[in-house]
């Protein structure tokens, strides 16, 4: 698996969503301050609501802005640790890890344990690869866990058995 493009293809998405965001900011900030936006009564709420809108979109660009940063920091620190002389090679789920699991139907899923991004879906060889974070209930089942080891997810009063067949 090529885990350096499938970072390129995350970091790509998620510059897409940060642009796609200040556009929506801007668009919304727009709204906000034009002069057709002043009430023209007590009873006239769209210039109140445009600025909570341009409000609500200016904090979307900010979780979008950290997201990316968060993903380009761990690349980095991991570009830097594949440059060494002798890579440390992955034993155990960590952050960064894109991890292969069977359930017991044999149903084989990827994952890419990853500091943002939560639920962004992606493309890699034959796999679709799923991102999550340390914090979902399967990334805090998978964290630290090795190569053929099994866990068991619970979720409500659900329970589900994976078996860890793969660790890039």
């Amino acid at each position: 698996m090529n885990k350096a493009a499938l970072f390129n293809q995350i970091i790509d998405k998620l510059t897409q969503a940060h642009q796609g965001a200040i556009a929506a900011a801007t668009r919304a900030h727009a709204t906000a301050t034009n002069n057709e936006s002043v009430a023209e009564n007590k009873y006239d709420t769209f210039g109140l609501e445009a600025s909570y809108l341009a409000q609500g979109q200016s904090v979307r660009v900010e979780q979008c802005r950290v997201e990316l940063e968060q993903f380009i920091m761990m690349v980095k620190t991991s570009e830097n640790a594949a440059n060494v002389a002798e890579p440390r090679p992955i034993f155990a789920v960590e952050l960064g890890s894109l991890v292969i699991v069977s359930d017991c139907e044999d149903q084989v899923r990827a994952f890419l344990l990853g500091p943002a991004a939560a639920g962004l879906t992606l493309q890699c060889d034959e796999f679709e690869v799923t991102c999550i974070t340390p914090q979902s209930p399967i990334g805090k089942a998978l964290l630290g866990k090795e190569v053929d080891q099994e866990f068991e997810l619970k979720i409500g009063t659900n329970s589900q058995t994976f078996d860890v067949i793969a660790l890039f």
